[in-house]
């Protein structure tokens, strides 16, 4: 719906839990439906005080009546400006982007040097420092300084926890330390990368129930009244 803000309109700002008048200096036209009009800017006039109130919700009155926008007022560099239409939305996190500081053991499958392609490969064991269903930061119990560069793709088998079995994955190596890699999964079956999302997930819920009782004994503790002696 196109509406029209005439010159000099009352309109009623709701934000940080008070409630402000403001009146417009110039006419303004919006789309209240978030079209090409949304996100208008009006100059105001009012207390300065709401321009620290942060977002909120702008009132004003139409002829079909009363309608709430999202809102807040800032300064242009000339005066106050009551900003209109929804903010942008936040970024969010892909389902495969949530990793975590989870620690699991890891069985990779490390390639012949290049200097020596005739060797066999060696399987050795390391251990994740967190890790997503996109991919993982691990340590190994050997260098990886000449036989793993950016771009190798690696063969890792991942232990779960509590005997749970192995998880096979490829992994294409992103960059490499003395003793510890960084890559991204390759064809990472659905039902694996699933199971690595739980997993950060059960160990994000874990450590926020920790940190909740902790708080509780603090609180507690600060609650509970100290013993005075009697002379």
């Amino acid at each position: 719906m196109d509406v029209t803000i005439a010159a000099g309109s009352t309109l009623t700002l709701r934000a940080g839990g008070q409630r402000m008048t403001l009146k417009t200096l110039a006419e303004a036209h919006l789309d209240s439906d978030g079209g090409a009009g949304a996100g208008a800017r009006v100059a105001v006039i009012g207390p300065s005080d709401a321009l620290g109130l942060g977002p909120g919700e702008a009132q004003l009155s139409t002829p079909t009546g009363l309608l709430s926008l999202p809102a807040r007022v800032v300064d242009d560099g000339s005066g106050m400006v009551l900003a209109l239409g929804a903010p942008p939305a936040a970024p969010t996190q892909r389902r495969n982007e949530v990793r975590g500081e989870l620690e699991l053991t890891i069985h990779v499958t490390l390639p012949a040097p290049p200097e020596n392609p005739d060797l066999a490969s060696v399987v050795v064991r390391g251990r994740t420092r967190n890790i997503s269903a996109g991919g993982m930061l691990a340590t190994l119990d050997v260098g990886t300084a000449g036989t793993v560069t950016p771009g190798t793709v690696l063969s890792i088998d991942v232990e779960l926890p509590e005997g749970a079995g192995r998880v096979p994955v490829r992994l294409t190596v992103i960059a490499v330390g003395n003793f510890g890699l960084r890559g991204s999964f390759v064809d990472l079956p659905h039902q694996h990368a699933e199971r690595f999302a739980k997993l950060v997930f059960a160990q994000e819920r874990a450590q926020l129930a920790m940190r909740s009782r902790r708080a509780e004994v603090k609180t507690s503790g600060a609650r509970t009244p100290g013993r005075t002696r009697g002379w």
